[in-house]
């Protein structure tokens, strides 16, 4: 039942989004991610009946890219629970130029996308199977210490006395990975309920975070080894000096004849 009705309301928003999208221009969908990037989420918040207990307990989630062909984009999901415990680890495939997405997790077949194409700006679609979503707006924002630009998805929509949503996505705009997700929705056809999800970056490989430090080290060994080349030679010559200046001063003997 709690499966249906969220494919119901997710559908349901999908539809909304069709005339919010009806300005969007003609783009261009190319893949801005590469094999072996990677993004860690966490703060996560879920409130609301229709909230699985599980999500309250997510500790951390990552997904990293295991394949590029075309299109087509492979993502690995791996998480853990606040527990220790480690999630059910899954897959999934999404086409950045149709929206189509086959993977096991429920919301996925519905848009729920984790990468989209990259350089969107605002007014370019983002095509799924049922319908289409858009970018509204682009910003500078900062994550893990970096300004990166990023693509806005921002559904707001009502209907009196059955349902209201707010759907906002944020997608680092170079690569097309999702940076941030707050979902609020209230349902009153039939049955009452309402929910609140939402999770952010906490660490990734395509900007700052570990890795990119990794490779910041990486890029600039060349730069490292001669700073400390000069540092040595500055420090060994200074001690040298020094040695020099504080040597005591050679006594001569003299012989009484």
């Amino acid at each position: 039942m709690l499966i249906r009705k969220l494919k119901a309301i997710i559908a349901l928003a999908c539809i909304i989004s069709v005339v919010l999208a009806a300005t969007a221009r003609a783009t261009d969908y190319n893949v801005g991610v590469t094999l072996g990037q990677w993004v860690k989420y966490g703060n996560f918040i879920g409130t609301g009946t229709a909230v699985s207990s599980l999500f309250n307990q997510s500790d951390w989630m990552k997904l990293e890219v295991t394949a590029i062909s075309g299109k087509n984009v492979t993502l690995h999901m791996s998480g853990q629970y606040k527990n220790g415990t480690s999630a059910e680890e899954t897959g999934s495939k999404c086409n950045i130029e149709t929206g189509w997405m086959n993977t096991s997790t429920t919301m996925g077949t519905y848009g729920y996308g984790y990468v989209i194409a990259k350089d969107l700006q605002a007014n370019d679609l983002l095509p799924m199977p049922t319908a289409s979503m858009k970018v509204n707006e682009t910003e500078t924002r900062t994550y893990l210490g970096v300004s990166r630009t990023v693509a806005i998805v921002n559904i707001t929509a009502s209907v009196p006395e059955m349902m209201s949503i707010k759907y906002v996505t944020i997608y680092d705009q170079a690569s097309g990975m999702l940076l941030e997700l707050d979902y609020m929705m209230s349902y009153t056809m039939m049955i009452s309920t309402s929910f609140h999800i939402g999770f952010s970056v906490t660490d990734t490989n395509i900007f700052g975070g570990t890795t990119a430090a990794g490779n910041w080290l990486q890029d600039n060994a060349m730069y490292i080894a001669v700073g400390v080349t000069v540092i040595v030679v500055v420090i060994a010559g200074a001690a040298f000096m020094m040695r020099r200046k504080k040597a005591p001063a050679t006594q001569t003997s003299t012989k009484k004849t």
